[in-house]
């Protein structure tokens, strides 16, 4: 951000967190919005989320990461939850990903207001190839293929229930 809003504090939020494990963090947050969405005015919002994430060396060179997350969305009477699932497996400079996420949207049809939840899906497995460039750099090269699922109801609009992508991309690590 480049200035301090002067706005009313207004809104509330608050997030616990807890390490019970040096593998293990777990989060839970709750917050209450007023007004935050500049396309929605006049429209409050109450959040919620839960997350675990683990990680740990399971074999020499072999590292495993995963996470389970939840959160949900409720505004005009309307509860919607989304859940994701992700873990990576990497060794030496390869690492193999994946993740799957369901969600209820709302916001998929361009309506006057908020038209029926509909629930999707997105399952996407990639690898990517990390080249030393110095001690503290590295560049890397991957990909990912994905499958989407789309109810019937939204079918017309994507050509299918479930359409599939695929992805190339660099990233440089610094």
């Amino acid at each position: 951000r480049w200035n301090i809003e002067t706005g009313p504090l207004d809104s509330t939020a608050v997030r616990l967190s807890w390490n019970p494990i040096s593998e293990l963090a777990l989060q839970g947050s709750w917050g209450h919005f007023e007004d935050p969405e500049q396309l929605e005015p006049g429209v409050d919002q109450k959040r919620w989320s839960a997350s675990a994430l683990y990680a740990r060396d399971i074999a020499p060179g072999w590292k495993l990461a995963g996470t389970l997350a939840w959160g949900r969305k409720t505004a005009e009477g309307h509860k919607d939850d989304a859940y994701v699932a992700e873990a990576s497996l990497k060794h030496g400079p390869w690492t193999i990903f994946g993740r799957g996420e369901l969600a209820e949207n709302r916001e998929l049809l361009v309506t006057e207001e908020h038209g029926p939840a509909f629930t999707v899906g997105k399952v996407s497995l990639g690898a990517i190839h990390d080249f030393r460039l110095a001690d503290q750099v590295a560049l890397g090269l991957g990909g990912l293929f994905a499958v989407n699922f789309v109810p019937n109801g939204l079918e017309p609009l994507y050509g299918s229930s479930n359409p599939i992508g695929a992805m190339g991309f660099v990233r440089l690590k610094v």
